[in-house]
């Protein structure tokens, strides 16, 4: 991963904890009008973010473990699965946190916010070919 791809990806990952963070503070407390597709969004919003933002994060940790593994298997295998690596890893840790919220009194669990989580991801991957294409 050379330095202006690093750099991208943590861009990518502070423009998805930006977004998370504006709309779950900001937007969402506040919205009090009747528009259907205007409460919904704000709803749904977060997880779209942090399933674009955590993915970027991790490429950029798999990338730095890659440098650093001793072992060129362990390396090679990371390099070429490093997206699905990453995806994988926040898909399933996000939506482990949305069915914890089925038996705690933080959050409330939505299906709706598990396919936001996964579009989000793919919008990753989507951003991920785009840019591999070009580098």
């Amino acid at each position: 991963m050379t330095k202006r791809q690093f750099y991208f990806w943590l861009g990518l990952f502070a423009f998805g904890t930006i977004g998370y963070t504006v709309v779950q503070d900001y937007l969402r407390p506040g919205y009090r009008g009747e528009s259907e597709l205007l409460r919904y969004w704000p709803g749904v919003a977060p997880n779209y973010f942090a399933g674009l933002a955590l993915p970027s994060f991790f490429v950029v940790m798999i990338a730095q473990f890659r440098t650093s593994a001793k072992q060129p298997l362990v390396s090679a295998w990371w390099n070429e699965w490093a997206p699905f690596s990453a995806m994988l890893v926040a898909f399933v840790g996000l939506t482990l946190w949305e069915f914890t919220q089925t038996i705690t009194a933080r959050g409330r669990f939505d299906w709706h916010d598990i396919g936001w989580t996964m579009v989000g991801t793919l919008t990753f991957y989507a951003v991920w070919r785009v840019v591999n294409r070009t580098a």
